[in-house]
């Protein structure tokens, strides 16, 4: 009965709700993706593309196979005329010295759709600095579309 008794205590039910609380912001706070953030051992370069169709914020970069940063922002730049390009943003760990004619490719994780951003080292004495753009690119292929073209090509043959 003691248990009942506390329970109609109006003090119990604020110190319930208060630890409830606490334990919700906890979990939310614990749950955040903090992988977005450039790491502390990190620098931001940028790369201009035609296309980024499957590359989304959060998308892995990687050197040679192997995860070195991530993508921290997409965003549409209006070059010359009415030509747009799209302007990807990406960190990679501050270890990773990449040279001025390094290359950055948008590829595919697999035949499902997921892309991710690829760089290519180059042979350039004078390396890229933080916040500099990647020249090289190559934009993503989107394979729906390479194969409509083929079979309305096929189609038109006939």
């Amino acid at each position: 009965m003691a248990t009942v008794k506390l329970l109609h205590n109006p003090i119990s039910w604020r110190f319930l709700g208060f630890i409830i609380l606490a334990l919700t912001c906890l979990a939310v706070i614990s749950g955040h993706d903090n992988s977005l953030l450039p790491k502390k051992n990190s620098y931001i370069l940028h790369a201009q593309f035609q296309s980024v169709e499957g590359l989304e914020i959060g998308s892995k970069v990687t050197l040679g196979g192997i995860e070195v940063g991530k993508i921290t922002h997409l965003e549409i730049n209006e070059s010359e005329g009415y030509n747009y390009n799209i302007q990807v943003s990406f960190y990679i760990d501050d270890s990773i010295v990449l040279s001025q004619d390094a290359s950055a490719t948008i590829t595919g994780n697999n035949i499902f759709g997921g892309k991710h951003l690829r760089l290519t080292q180059g042979g350039f004495p004078i390396n890229l600095q933080a916040g500099d753009n990647i020249l090289y690119v190559s934009s993503a292929v989107n394979f729906l579309q390479l194969l409509h073209n083929l079979i309305t090509r096929a189609e038109g043959t006939n």
